[in-house]
């Protein structure tokens, strides 16, 4: 990463490999390593060769000392460069800085009180792979969750990885293991039921869990080794699962893929032409209404975020607001009430479903969701590196993610990916923890976390 210096302005260049996945980049930054302030998001694509983004970062205080560190995601985990410091100049050569025009201060948002949600780490198995993330969480019920991902000895050699969750703590599940095979999505209709899906490096695939243990499962890929993956699925019963993600990922010619499980087998089905984009999630509050979410390339690079609907037959387009950005997670706490969140340009991209239209909902400043999930129509959960609840109206902030053993003030960087709430007033999240550098050109570190998040609703705990 190399920074070229300017009074209260600063250029952050950086390379990623996206290493075959859809990938988004964001540099955080802040004075005493605490790293509350974020560039814009970018999307870099699913290439395999590297990539250069560059933010220009302005409002900076002159003669301070601010952390630098770039982090990439995709559906492998996250990847972090080690923290690095930089001394802003007092000023730059022959001119000044009059004070009507210094660098406002940074306030981070103010976090309700007594009505937040509250956050609770839970420990989650020291998997020995040098590479580890869990990507989906499923809770049939408050005693079981099955949570999903991949590991390995490193970012190009990786197998499936499944955790269990009986209250607890999260415990390593034996699961078949083919190299190069990655699980992105789970959904159990029940403890003794649960399908898991993802890719096996070009095209889908998918397990079935029986109660007692996984089995792999034949599953069709439209454009054999072109990329397929499945990214989400959903089942409102045994026999009645959907799948989604993308076909032909990695090229301009990407496009939507949906896949449906009748307890037998997977079948391919027909979706709306939509050229460059792919499916991310999708949630199912009966047998003949699914939501699915995305993102669809536009001209601008910021993308739009892409709605389909599955009614029990066929997906059909609805319509979104005229709005840039990618969606990453959408929950439905009724048929006609849903949430979708993701971002916008650098802040939360927050829209919800209500009266037969999707609406934008006032941005979350400082604020960044990769995943939500509902237990009822006005009772949702977002989180990502903190927490919101939505009460069926508006959003309000809930509680930073946190990670299990990790000593105060050394939580920067934990951020939860995927929800599932097995009850009214709880819900079961997984993600992972950035664990900053302690010195210039020191390394940082990663691992998978897992927090028990109790939401304060009216009549609840």
């Amino acid at each position: 990463m190399d920074q070229i210096l300017a009074p209260s302005v600063l250029s952050v260049i950086a390379e990623v490999n996206p290493d075959g996945s859809a990938t988004t980049v964001v540099v955080r930054y802040g004075e005493h390593a605490t790293l509350d302030q974020r560039g814009v998001r970018q999307s870099i694509g699913a290439g395999s060769a590297p990539v250069k983004v560059s933010w220009q970062l302005t409002g900076l205080h002159p003669a301070s000392t601010y952390h630098f560190q770039v982090v990439a995601t995709n559906a492998l985990g996250q990847s972090a460069s080690p923290s690095i410091l930089v001394e802003m100049p007092a000023s730059s050569p022959g001119s000044t800085i009059p004070a009507s025009s210094a660098p406002p201060t940074f306030t981070p948002p103010s976090l309700p009180t007594g009505s937040a949600d509250s956050v609770r780490a839970v420990m989650v198995s020291r998997v020995s792979g040098a590479f580890s993330a869990l990507n989906a969480v499923a809770c049939p019920s408050l005693t079981f969750c099955l949570a999903v991902g991949t590991t390995g000895p490193s970012m190009t050699r990786w197998h499936p990885l499944v955790e269990r969750f009986g209250g607890r703590a999260f415990n390593v599940v034996p699961s078949p293991t083919p190299w190069h095979a990655q699980l992105l999505g789970i959904s159990c209709s029940t403890p003794r039921f649960c399908l898991a899906v993802g890719g096996d490096g070009n095209n889908t695939f998918s397990e079935r869990w029986n109660g007692t243990g996984w089995r792999v499962l034949p599953t069709p890929s439209p454009r054999l080794d072109g990329g397929d993956l499945l990214s989400d699925v959903a089942c409102v019963s045994v026999t009645d699962c959907v799948g989604v993600g993308v076909e032909n990922g990695g090229t301009k010619d990407a496009r939507p893929l949906a896949e449906h499980w009748n307890g037998v087998a997977w079948t391919v089905v027909g979706t709306p032409s939509v050229a460059s984009a792919v499916f991310t999630s999708l949630s199912c509050p009966s047998a003949t209404s699914c939501f699915v979410v995305g993102i669809k390339d536009d001209a601008s690079g910021l993308g739009r975020p892409l709605i389909e609907h599955w009614n029990g037959r066929a997906f059909v387009l609805s319509p979104t607001p005229p709005v840039g950005g990618q969606l990453f997670s959408v929950a439905c706490g009724a048929p006609a009430s849903c949430v979708a969140v993701g971002n916008g340009g650098g802040r939360a991209l927050l829209l919800d479903f209500a009266g037969g239209s999707w609406h934008l909902s006032p941005p979350l400043h400082l604020a960044d969701f990769s995943a939500t999930a509902c237990v009822s129509a006005s009772s949702c959960v977002a989180a990502g590196g903190t927490t919101a609840h939505w009460n069926g109206r508006s959003w309000a902030f809930g509680q930073p993610a946190v990670a299990y053993g990790t000593p105060s003030g050394e939580g920067q960087g934990a951020e939860l990916g995927a929800l599932s709430c097995p009850a009214p007033t709880e819900c079961v999240g997984v993600g992972g923890l950035i664990r900053l550098a302690r010195g210039p050109g020191a390394p940082g570190s990663e691992r998978i976390i897992a927090d028990v998040i109790s939401l304060r609703t009216p009549g609840g705990r």
